[in-house]
């Protein structure tokens, strides 16, 4: 039934008599201008809402204000969430407000004025909303805690909240709970009937949900009632958007003793990240090998998950074999200089030869890094003596020959 209320001064006083008895579904409210301003309370399910005033004589100006109330931290306020105006001019145009009002209570301003600060009129109703006002309370996990890679749910509990608002009867059947993982949705469950109270709540559990990485995650709950979720105001949704925060764990796997591809793997199949690599030169441990972890292995760790690794990286290092140390080399001969190289970052060497710390002659500018070279001994590089060694570079780095050496003439 559709009942459409005219107040004048006397239906005023019947609204505020009758008003908590009797709830009307109202979606029309007229108001006479020359009549007095009592203010007025109506009911009426969630939609869109129809104010008039009738009567404004031209030239007067009608400014309409909504106001909506909340109570937060045990202080009641309206809040006005908005207004507009009808410039007069025209006594055959009634000035009218349409607004879709969805929250639970609001005031609808009329103040007439014929100047900008002169107020001819005023009326004030109150427009009481019926629709459940639900509530989400005490969501949780199960398992608890939450184990990595491992499906949950998340229970919660919907109600008809009631504390500051007559509770409603109206419908509230195929409803859904929205629940959001990392602020990604992952589906929703319908839900029927929540009655009026908050001892009267229904359990809600959510689609399985699975934590891939370590850490804190959020948790989002929302729920709706008949399709007519309330606007977000100045402070926001109190009730019907919860959330939680979880702190999934593991434990640290033993990457000590692997080479450092396979301690990646390790790392990233238990879902802790590699943190901070120290590089350390031992040369009797296998090259590229982790030896040392921070956190030890077993430790368990949620917040800043990251295992700081040591590896052992064998130094460019090169040991000069031949010429060896006295070795007497003759001139114009062919000899074969050797070397051992141990993990040389470089692939290609240059050697020369030195006499008394002093440079001699290049050898050779560029050449492989395989641990030999044929070195033909020419007369015009070198005179016979001794205190000869070779020099060979790795870069700015370079190693000596044993001793010294040799050359002697033909």
């Amino acid at each position: 039934m559709r009942t459409t209320v005219v107040l004048h001064r006397y239906s005023v006083l019947a609204a505020i008599v009758l008003a908590p008895i009797f709830w009307v579904h109202a979606d029309n409210y007229v108001w006479d201008f020359n009549n007095a301003s009592d203010p007025a309370t109506s009911y009426a399910l969630p939609g869109s809402h129809h104010f008039q005033v009738n009567n404004v004589p031209a030239n007067y100006t009608t400014e309409w204000k909504v106001a909506v109330w909340t109570e937060i931290c045990e202080s009641e306020t309206w809040w006005n969430i908005y207004t507009e105006t009808d410039p007069g001019g025209d006594p055959t145009v009634t000035p009218e407000l349409t607004r879709d009002f969805k929250r639970r209570e609001f005031r609808i301003y009329a103040t007439i004025r014929s100047a900008p600060n002169q107020i001819e009129n005023q009326i004030v109703w109150y427009l009481n909303i019926e629709a459940p006002d639900m509530m989400l309370t005490h969501p949780t996990t199960a398992p608890d805690p939450v184990q990595l890679d491992t499906p949950f749910t998340v229970q919660t509990k919907v109600r008809n909240f009631s504390q500051h608002f007559t509770a409603s009867a109206g419908p509230d059947a195929d409803q859904e709970a929205h629940f959001f993982l990392d602020e990604k949705f992952i589906g929703s469950v319908s839900y029927d009937d929540v009655p009026p109270g908050y001892d009267n709540a229904l359990d809600i559990e959510s689609p399985p949900m699975v934590v891939h990485k370590i850490g804190t995650h959020t948790i989002r709950v929302v729920c709706d009632a008949t399709d007519q979720v309330d606007e977000v105001v100045d402070f926001g949704e109190m009730y019907n958007d919860t959330y939680l925060n979880i702190l999934v764990k593991t434990l640290v796997p033993d990457v000590v003793g692997v080479r450092l591809g396979e301690a990646r793997k390790a790392l990233r199949d238990a879902g802790v990240e590699l943190g901070d690599i120290t590089k350390t030169a031992d040369d009797s441990i296998p090259h590229n090998q982790v030896v040392d972890q921070n956190p030890d292995a077993g430790v368990e760790v949620g917040l800043d998950p990251a295992v700081d690794i040591t590896i052992n990286i064998k130094p460019c290092k090169i040991d000069v074999l031949q010429p060896a140390e006295n070795a007497e080399w003759q001139i114009g001969s062919t000899q074969t200089i050797t070397w051992d190289r141990f993990e040389a970052c470089r692939e290609k060497v240059r050697i020369e030869l030195w006499q008394d710390d002093q440079f001699v002659a290049t050898i050779d500018r560029r050449t492989k890094n395989d641990e030999a070279l044929e070195w033909l001994i020419n007369a015009n590089d070198v005179t016979p003596g001794d205190g000869y060694f070779v020099r060979i570079y790795l870069g700015k780095k370079y190693s000596d020959s044993p001793g010294t050496f040799s050359l002697v003439a033909p």
